[in-house]
């Protein structure tokens, strides 16, 4: 399994997890070089000189995105939700996988992005409800 998963790695984005022993698909591959030669030989990676990173071709050339999502955390959404037994549970595994493929910044909260420098997602989740649910 881990022979296989790893010959998926430049073309699906796939890593060997050595303590779970799992493959991990669409993990953001190009984010962890750190050397812009070695980001060059990634399939699908481009060199950012301004920040010194290696991004996702895909957006390479994108500014700083701070992308906040608010998820309903009324009563209802502890129903049934589509073939899924728990509605913000599936939602929250949505977001999950999605933040997986994300070049996120790796910012903690709060802290403000050099704009010249920024590049990157942040994402913030905001639970909300009505008062008493």
């Amino acid at each position: 399994a881990e022979a296989e998963c790893e010959a998926k790695k430049n073309t699906d984005g796939c890593a060997w997890d050595k303590k779970t022993s799992k493959c991990d698909e669409g993990v953001t591959l190009c984010g962890k070089e750190t050397e812009a030669c070695a980001c060059g030989q990634m399939q699908g990676c481009l060199w950012n000189g301004k920040t010194g990173r290696c991004a996702a071709s895909l957006y390479a050339n994108c500014p700083a995105v701070d992308l906040v999502v608010a998820v309903d955390g009324s009563l209802s959404m502890g129903e049934r939700f589509g073939r899924h037994p728990h509605g913000f549970f599936a939602v929250t595994e949505m977001l999950l996988d999605m933040s997986k493929r994300l070049p996120l910044t790796g910012e903690a909260a709060g802290v403000a992005s050099d704009p010249v420098l920024a590049a990157g997602f942040r994402v913030g989740v905001v639970q909300f409800s009505a008062q008493g649910e």
